[in-house]
């Protein structure tokens, strides 16, 4: 039986409307064979512009 390798990728953002103005802010993945962690990554992005607080204190 062979193992399952997959990535699950992780994305948060400033809002749901790019049209507005909402960026990507972080962005993150997990690495996978089976249903071991093989691999991490995570990264803050800088979005190039000032964030709502109410977006950052979720």
């Amino acid at each position: 039986m062979s193992i399952v390798k997959s990535v699950v990728f992780d994305v948060e953002t400033s809002g749901l409307s790019p049209g507005s103005g909402h960026r990507i802010i972080e962005i993150g993945a997990v690495a996978l064979e089976g249903r071991d962690v093989v691999g991490e990554f995570h990264s803050m992005v800088d979005p190039g512009c000032v964030l709502d607080p109410r977006a950052v204190s979720v």
